[in-house]
């Protein structure tokens, strides 16, 4: 869960860049959070009336190859003196695309038993709000004195890391219940096999 970094950074990190350096007044910060805000209402809206066609797992790949893609020409715009346009991009970029997994969400919880599903997903969201809070942007904040804005690239290098690996384990998972319906079910009732349990997996032979 990325989601608290990208949001302490394109609500927080970047406004304080926005009125110390641009000048603009806390009425317009209101105002340009706002337009923020929208963008990604309108974004995340598009993405749920996709993830009724296409694969949630491919829709964040795109996702998360649109962000790492864009965060290394976002390092070079922020090293060299950003304008007001610039910092606007790249917030929306943080707030859309920004590795949070909302398409894929669903996917992911259903790797989980029944039995243990809401305490072990529940725990996991939990620690992952609480590093993100404590490590990342408590991190953020202190390295930002320091390293200014490649304090972000110290930050978001192992987020995205993780985010990348996190997506390959969980399409393995999905290309083996396809087998899986290859093998023992049909296809055409169920385009994107979500229901069939990593101990199934196992008692067919797979394995994570």
């Amino acid at each position: 869960q990325t989601f608290p970094v990208s949001f302490y950074v394109a609500y927080i990190y970047f406004n304080i860049y926005l009125k110390n350096v641009l000048g603009l007044t806390p009425e317009q910060l209101v105002t340009h959070n706002l337009k923020t805000s929208i963008a990604a209402v309108i974004f995340n809206f598009i993405v749920c009336m996709f993830t009724a066609k296409y694969n949630p797992l491919s829709i964040y790949r795109v996702k998360a190859t649109i962000f790492t893609i864009s965060f290394l020409f976002t390092m070079i715009l922020l090293n060299n003196n950003p304008s007001y346009v610039e910092i606007a991009l790249i917030q929306i970029l943080f707030v859309t695309t920004g590795l949070d997994p909302l398409s894929a969400n669903g996917i992911y919880i259903q790797n989980f038993s029944i039995s243990q599903r809401f305490s072990l997903v529940s725990v996991i969201w939990t620690i992952s709000r609480l590093t993100a809070h404590l490590i990342f942007i408590g991190g953020l904040v202190y390295l930002n004195e320091i390293m200014g804005f490649n304090a972000l690239l110290v930050v978001f290098t192992p987020l995205i890391a993780m985010a990348w690996w996190g997506l390959k384990y969980f399409e393995k998972l999905e290309k083996q219940r396809e087998n899986l319906y290859n093998m023992f079910g049909s296809e055409k009732s169920n385009p994107h096999p979500l229901s069939i349990k990593p101990d199934e997996l196992k008692a067919a032979g797979y394995t994570p």
